[in-house]
């Protein structure tokens, strides 16, 4: 039932947002991706890679079609939202792994692609960033009220999707704005 709302929900903000346009469909069909990403972690604790990879490829077409359909991102930034945010995920997957320790799990790193994909740079930092904040937010609430240890891992792949969905609507405003205070 999750998913049923949540894409209900999608599509009409999708729609209401952007009109009937391609940016909606395109918003609509990665969104779909994270949707049940975002449930498949929440109840397996897992991040396929079958789910993961074809996301990728959507989003690297969808990008490539730019041109002709006018959406965001265009190719030159889903490929370097692709390589910076799976290549930072990589490193702190793999550098603790150096270690003997496990702080993620690999579904996260192709995750963190599939963001970059689809969001292209620098909306997918904006949608990591909100990841991050809602992840730790979520953590120490957790902790809080006693229901788990703020040292106890949790899925951060829910928190990747609920992060990415924000920044399908928003990401761009806010980094138009942080462009403004930083930059002028």
């Amino acid at each position: 039932m999750l998913v049923e709302l949540a894409s209900g929900l999608l599509f009409v903000l999708s729609l209401t947002v952007f009109g009937l346009t391609w940016q909606a469909t395109v918003t609509i069909v990665l969104g779909f991706f994270f949707i049940v990403l975002f449930v498949t972690d929440l109840e397996q604790g897992l991040l396929p890679h079958v789910i993961v990879y074809p996301g990728i490829a959507v989003a690297l077409v969808f990008a490539a079609l730019r041109p002709l359909t006018g959406t965001s991102p265009g190719l030159l930034s889903a490929l370097a939202g692709l390589g910076i945010c799976f290549g930072a995920f990589l490193l702190t997957w793999a550098v603790p792994k150096f270690f003997k320790r496990d702080i993620m799990g690999f579904g996260d790193v192709g995750m963190a692609g599939l963001v970059g994909a689809s969001l292209g740079y620098p909306v997918a930092l904006v949608a990591i960033c909100m990841a991050i904040l809602a992840g730790g937010l979520t953590a120490a609430m957790l902790a809080v009220f006693k229901v788990r240890k703020l040292n106890e891992p949790i899925q951060f792949g829910m928190f990747l999707a609920f992060g990415s969905m924000l920044a399908f609507f928003c990401g761009q405003d806010i980094v138009d704005a942080l462009w403004q205070i930083f930059w002028y």
